[in-house]
């Protein structure tokens, strides 16, 4: 973990540019299925992984076709008042311009690899609901927001998704794309904590960084996040959750199908989006292995957790160990669960909380059953 320690007030977002084609929704899987868990990559090595090749007569530091790598990547610390979230985390930067797989990102290729649709779609799914922020934002504006997405003509993202506007219960509409979607950047800024969400702010708290309550997003570069051609760029994502029924149409307008998202993406991800009873059962299994597993000094060994949840969900391990980093990761930031002490403890105890070495032992407490 980073000694940095300071208030980031400003969060750049990198221009959004995900899979070419909406509907070719594999672009992704078959992208990640080229990855290797335990390799690490420069920009190098990520052009010879997927085959791109640069233009003869062309200087451009840019492959052909590279784009698509765009928003790979994950957090990036600009300094003490900033960080930059630069794509959906499927890559994760372990030293200056070195990156490594994350862990979801294998699983989907492995799925891709393995013709496991259902699989590598929620997967995706959730890797995009967790961590890329405009698609984030417009979840929460047609979930708790209760919010209608309505399009010209009522085709989704079709020719004309430019004019699409968003109507909200106090009869408010917002047009979302039209002068250069200064209504969704309004929106972004005014939502910026439920687009930012729990996974990302974890993430900066884990660099031991604290982020203010009034913190602003902004571009990569520029003071405002870039909104070139948003609407076409956000209908990959959106397409997916249509795919997958958790975007549904009622009457020509679009809304968020809760139960459908509460299947789709899981409890710990969905609540940030729709309202739902909250199921108690996890709780209640986490202090049975507390109990169970905890020594005189009240300390758990987290690969033992870990152990308990993929036996409890029939997981293989790594997808065990992300599922439940990011279950934990929820009931802290919903104030379920508060990590009171961690320890290093030995490295035969495995990986740690997060895959922090320094968390292989956590002591916590459990305030909701």
């Amino acid at each position: 973990m980073s000694e940095q320690s300071g208030l980031i007030s400003k969060i750049g977002l990198n221009k959004l540019f995900l899979w070419m084609e909406a509907e070719r929704l594999e672009s992704y899987p078959e992208a990640f299925a080229k990855l290797k868990l335990d390799k690490c990559y420069t920009k190098d090595s990520l052009v010879e992984a997927f085959g791109l090749i640069y233009k003869d007569d062309n200087t451009s530091l840019h492959p052909v076709r590279s784009d698509f790598l765009r928003n790979f990547y994950g957090l990036e610390i600009n300094n003490t008042t900033k960080v930059s979230i630069r794509g959906i985390n499927a890559l994760e930067e372990i030293e200056l311009g070195v990156y490594r797989p994350t862990a979801e990102a294998i699983d989907i290729g492995q799925a891709y690899l393995q013709r496991d649709e259902t699989r590598w779609a929620t997967g995706l799914a959730k890797m995009i609901a967790r961590y890329e922020v405009r698609t984030r934002l417009f979840l929460y504006l047609l979930g708790k927001a209760g919010g209608r997405l309505a399009f010209p003509h009522g085709e989704f993202f079709g020719f004309r998704s430019g004019s699409a506007e968003v109507f909200f219960p106090n009869e408010k509409k917002v047009a979302l794309f039209a002068d250069s979607a200064r209504g969704f950047n309004e929106l972004l800024q005014t939502y910026h904590w439920n687009a930012l969400g729990p996974f990302w702010a974890e993430e900066i708290q884990k660099n031991g960084l604290e982020i203010t309550l009034d913190f602003t997003f902004e571009g990569l570069r520029e003071p405002s996040p870039s909104t070139n051609k948003l609407n076409s760029r956000l209908k990959s994502s959106l397409f997916l959750m249509k795919y997958l029924g958790i975007l549904e149409c009622q009457a020509g307008e679009w809304i968020i199908n809760p139960l459908q998202a509460t299947t789709i993406l899981g409890e710990a991800i969905a609540q940030d989006f729709v309202k739902i009873e909250f199921d108690h059962s996890p709780l209640h299994q986490l202090t049975s292995w507390q109990n169970a597993l905890q020594d005189i000094t009240g300390f758990v060994v987290v690969s033992d957790l870990v152990q308990r949840w993929a036996q409890s969900k029939s997981l293989p391990i790594p997808q065990a160990e992300s599922e439940f980093d990011a279950w934990i990761r929820q009931q802290i930031y919903h104030g379920r669960v508060r990590i009171l002490a961690i320890h290093a403890g030995q490295p035969r105890l495995g990986r740690g909380l997060y895959g922090d070495e320094n968390a292989r032992k956590i002591r916590f407490e459990i305030s909701e059953k």
